[in-house]
């Protein structure tokens, strides 16, 4: 909250536990949002304009709530700030107003990086290495499931990965999992054919990601596997 005026949401003394029946001070209250809002939702309301609510700390407040959702109509004043502010952190959000960063990472926001694609001569054998990270406020509630689909113009082969992707809870965290799966050359059969990552939720719903070299329906590209006659 932002004012000493709010009910008594927060208490004062930060030096002393005040246990289950008092006031906790706002320190301790984001601390204990932090350990249970890793596994559970949070939302709500932006309320008054003030320091708390500047951008800076908007981001780092949100981000430790592990925020998922916010009323679209109150408080406007603050949205109005946040749009009028700019990110002047180095990366792709530079410049770009504070209300596109916070919208667009409520909630789960996974990236798929650090893919690699190795061709193991003596085993005929295609190694595919990528990472995912959830750079959102927060996790995901539902189960998932990560499948790595092989995809040329006549057919698709698809491997299932074991993933819980649950566990990057995002927030302040910069949690990463990495994978790694493996294809005989002799399981394909001579085309070529386009690797792509893809998610979905235990519904079977497509989990869109953040990478911008995403295809709907298919998912984010790794790699391409280029035919030749000698590899197969």
């Amino acid at each position: 909250m932002y004012s000493y005026t709010d009910l008594g949401t927060y208490g004062e003394d930060s030096d002393t536990d005040p246990g289950f029946y008092k006031a906790w001070s706002r320190e301790r209250e984001l601390d204990f949002q932090e350990k249970l809002c890793g596994s559970v939702p949070n939302g709500g309301e932006v309320v008054g304009d003030s320091e708390y609510s500047d951008l800076d700390n908007a981001i780092y407040n949100l981000s430790k709530m592990h925020v998922s959702y916010l009323n679209i109509d109150f408080d406007k004043r603050v949205f109005d700030k946040w749009e009028n502010s700019l990110i002047e952190d180095e990366g792709i959000y530079k410049g770009i107003d504070g209300k596109k960063y916070i919208t667009d990472h409520l909630g789960y926001r996974f990236v798929v990086s650090e893919n690699q694609m190795n061709y193991d001569r003596r085993a005929n054998r295609i190694d595919i290495q990528f990472s995912i990270r959830n750079v959102g406020f927060a996790p995901i509630y539902t189960d998932t499931k990560i499948k790595v689909r092989y995809v040329s113009e006549n057919e698709e082969k698809i491997v299932e990965l074991k993933s819980n992707l649950k566990e990057l809870s995002g927030g302040l965290k910069n949690e990463i999992q990495k994978y790694e799966t493996s294809i005989q050359l002799n399981e394909l059969s001579r085309n070529d054919y386009d690797v792509y990552v893809y998610i979905e939720d235990d519904k079977g719903n497509e989990i869109i990601c953040a990478n911008t070299f995403y295809t709907p329906k298919k998912g984010i590209f790794l790699a391409k596997i280029v035919k030749k006659d000698e590899l197969f």
